[in-house]
């Protein structure tokens, strides 16, 4: 047996794999890498957005915490004037500006 041998079978081997290959063709693209990429920017996009709502929650609430005592006669009077109304327009406010981020497109 030659060194040449063991060469010739590798040379077939290399061809036969190109033909092969080449019948098939390559896809253009991976479905499957498509949708983790696609995933992996998705959940970097919720996490930052969670994150900046978050922030905007915990400064809102440290306002509302540092302004209470001088706010509270005014919520008191506001609650037993307007009541349910003035609670409603609040709450529904205070959900559209909290929830307007989630559904905007990116």
């Amino acid at each position: 047996m030659s060194e040449q041998e063991p060469m010739d079978a590798r040379a077939r081997a290399e061809a036969s794999l190109a033909a092969f290959f080449a019948e098939d063709g390559l896809a253009d693209r991976d479905p499957a890498f498509s949708a983790t990429v696609v995933e992996a920017i998705a959940r970097r996009r919720f996490r930052a957005s969670l994150l900046e709502l978050a922030g905007v929650a915990a400064l809102t609430g440290l306002v509302l915490w540092a302004l209470w005592q001088a706010a509270a006669p005014d919520v008191a009077a506001i609650a037993s004037g307007a009541g349910p109304a003035a609670l409603a327009a609040v709450v529904l406010a205070s959900l559209y500006v909290g929830l307007k981020p989630l559904f905007q497109r990116a």
